[in-house]
């Protein structure tokens, strides 16, 4: 993180710095968006061509493990937006106790999620090591767990970072008054969070609901 006690001489004032950096946070958003994009295209693809290989592979996710876990980022994002709302009145001691709480909601779903990911291991599930399918279309299987495996290990590498932020940003809030561009300190980290939450979301649909009976 950076130091916001000063302003570099690109910036008129702490405000111009505080947009720059918003703003710059959207960027990287919007590219993320395009880059998940690209994953959701791929699924579709999948869907579209190998549907009831498909719906079969996603009866074998864990919907509990994936429900847990969905309902601990629900939990997170509205924590983090109590921490963000502390933060733009200006109260710093709450923040730090939420942001703290988020960097464990964030860890349990971490290592919930690494749980599941050796349940599908012990279930010949990953499609690169000994994978094992009794069901019909078993190449549409293998392709459908290489997407969940993609897909959900790219989110666990971003949650990863997410939690780091959380973490980074809890331990160096000021105890007293905060230093100009502490609030977009805080705005930056919660736009990425809720963004990671998001992203889950979309994944919890496409990867455990369909194909339920």
């Amino acid at each position: 993180m950076a130091d916001y006690t000063g302003i570099e001489e690109q910036f008129e004032s702490a405000g111009q710095r505080e947009y720059a950096d918003t703003f710059g946070m959207w960027i990287f958003l919007a590219t993320e968006v395009l880059f998940f994009g690209g994953l959701f295209l791929a699924y579709a693809v999948g869907v579209f061509n190998e549907a009831e290989g498909f719906r079969l592979a996603r009866q074998e996710t864990n919907l509990l493990l994936g429900s847990v876990n969905t309902g601990l980022l629900l939990t997170s994002s509205f924590v983090m937006t109590l921490a963000l709302r502390a933060a733009q009145v200006g109260n710093p001691r709450p923040v730090r106790a939420l942001l703290l709480l988020c960097v464990a909601i964030g860890t349990a779903f971490l290592m919930l999620k690494g749980y599941e990911y050796v349940e599908d291991a012990h279930k010949h599930l990953v499609p690169t090591f000994a994978f094992e399918w009794d069901k019909p279309h078993p190449e549409a299987a293998r392709h459908f767990f290489f997407l969940y495996f993609v897909m959900t290990g790219l989110h666990f590498v971003h949650l990863t970072i997410a939690v780091g932020l959380a973490g980074v940003l809890a331990i160096t809030i000021p105890r007293a008054a905060p230093p100009p561009g502490w609030q977009a300190r805080m705005e930056v980290t919660s736009l990425y969070w809720h963004f990671v939450d998001i992203i889950w979301v979309i994944f919890f649909v496409l990867l455990y609901l369909g194909g339920r009976t």
